[in-house]
């Protein structure tokens, strides 16, 4: 039986080396960040929208082969026109490691307050959407409630509320029947 298990750990031991070797993470996966945060992130003269951003690279084999890659020229900007670039960001993707985060730093320079303004309103904006997509789930699951008590009902109460109709304004949800 001791022998199995240690016969059983090897055979682990040796797919995951054989996993890892294999270059299974052929991927790199990249979240930049700002400070503060909101910037537009660029790469070349395209443009991946408001940060935290998440992006994806393809690794050839022979740069898997080095360790390490190099990324070319992402840079954000602000909403008060500040900029911060990178010419290049070396990767270390050695020992597995496929997902990595680089943070751009605002300079030092005037708009700081607008820069912070819009990165709050970014966040109010999240938050409201997030609100949004909860009260739909919230609306949908009372039309399914009304639907199903509705198939329960006796045929009589069935002709009484034949259309019920539920809208999102604010915080409230409105349900009407008729």
């Amino acid at each position: 039986m001791a022998r199995s298990i240690s016969q059983l750990r090897r055979g682990l031991l040796l797919f995951l080396a054989l996993f890892i070797l294999s270059g299974c993470g052929r991927v790199l996966t990249v979240v930049y960040y700002s400070d503060p945060p909101g910037a537009v992130l660029y790469q070349g003269q395209q443009s991946y929208g408001f940060t935290p951003v998440t992006l994806k690279y393809n690794i050839p084999e022979e740069m898997r082969k080095q360790g390490y890659v190099d990324l070319q020229g992402p840079y954000v900007l602000w909403a008060s026109g500040a900029k911060a670039e990178a010419s290049s960001i070396r990767a270390d993707i050695g020992f597995g490691r496929y997902l990595q985060q680089f943070t751009f730093v605002r300079p030092n320079v005037s708009g700081r307050e607008v820069d912070m303004s819009f990165a709050l309103e970014l966040e109010r904006l999240k938050l409201a959407q997030q609100q949004t997509q909860l009260m739909q789930i919230q609306v949908q699951t009372l039309q399914n409630l009304f639907e199903n008590l509705n198939r329960q009902q006796s045929p009589a109460l069935l002709n009484t509320f034949r259309n019920c109709t539920s809208n999102v304004s604010g915080n409230m949800i409105y349900t009407q029947c008729y």
